[in-house]
């Protein structure tokens, strides 16, 4: 932030001695009592706390910290039957908030910074009112609804400094569980008014990249992007659906970390 202020100053200090400038006698030379201010205001913001705290901030050291998650999942599912794929689909998006503990440790690798991270996330939302469809057309009968429960991600991490800021990127794998319950509302296959809950583990790879700040000798605010992929999953739904049909299952998440890190330095 104290970049912002330099630039105003010198901004500031260039109007004054225009000012004085045109102020001033023909001939004569205007005082620099603006310079020497505007020198003096550069060396106190350069030895501001928080110019001090940025600069002496040592990022190679183990931490702790918590994020707040903004998340967007998505699910692309399709229904068989007898191996066949009778156009049976449901694809959805489901916006929440969650929250996550994180702890890692850095190194310095020459001019760069190297680590690891270990995230586990506190999750516990559910959407529901999806469809299955078919050719665009929604089936009501048999809704879906999910529930997302624990995740666990574990990234390595490779980084640079920019004023004693991090830029990192992340990459790493990642674990989902999934409660997923779906109701038959008919008695077309099974009976009627049945609903069945299975819990799927999804694995899959996780990408992204970061920035920290610090704001102290041992705090740093960061904001973070990942990406997270997951296996395909299937499913055996003959208990709801009759014998010979399964599900398939691909899921995504896109998450934005706000959070704050505290550094054992």
């Amino acid at each position: 932030m104290f970049k912002y202020f330099t630039i105003a100053s010198i901004f500031m200090c260039a109007f004054t001695v225009t000012l004085q400038a045109a102020d001033a006698p023909e001939g004569e030379v205007p005082e620099t009592s603006s310079v020497v201010s505007f020198e003096e205001t550069i060396a106190a913001q350069y030895n501001s706390p928080a110019s001090n705290a940025n600069q002496s901030f040592n990022h190679t050291s183990f931490y702790v910290g918590i994020d707040t998650q903004l998340n967007q999942f998505r699910e692309i599912a399709r229904e068989f039957d007898d191996g066949d794929w009778g156009g049976w689909e449901a694809d959805y998006t489901f916006d929440h908030l969650s929250y996550a503990l994180k702890f890692g440790q850095n190194y310095q690798l020459n001019e760069s910074i190297i680590g690891y991270e270990f995230n586990y996330t506190l999750n516990d939302s559910t959407f529901d009112g999806e469809y299955w469809t078919d050719d665009n057309v929604v089936d009501t009968d048999y809704p879906v609804d999910n529930k997302l429960k624990n995740r666990i991600d574990l990234k390595g991490k490779y980084g640079k400094l920019i004023d004693n800021n991090l830029l990192y990127f992340v990459g790493g794998i990642s674990f989902l569980e999934i409660d997923r319950t779906e109701y038959a509302t008919t008695d077309d296959h099974i009976g009627e008014n049945t609903s069945r809950t299975y819990r799927h583990n999804h694995t899959g790879y996780i990408i992204g990249f970061g920035y920290d700040m610090p704001i102290s000798d041992k705090v740093a605010l960061g904001i973070e992007y990942l990406h997270s992929g997951y296996d395909m999953q299937e499913v055996d739904t003959s208990e709801l659906y009759g014998a010979g049909t399964t599900e398939e299952y691909k899921s995504g998440i896109d998450t934005i970390n706000l959070g704050v890190k505290y550094y054992f330095n």
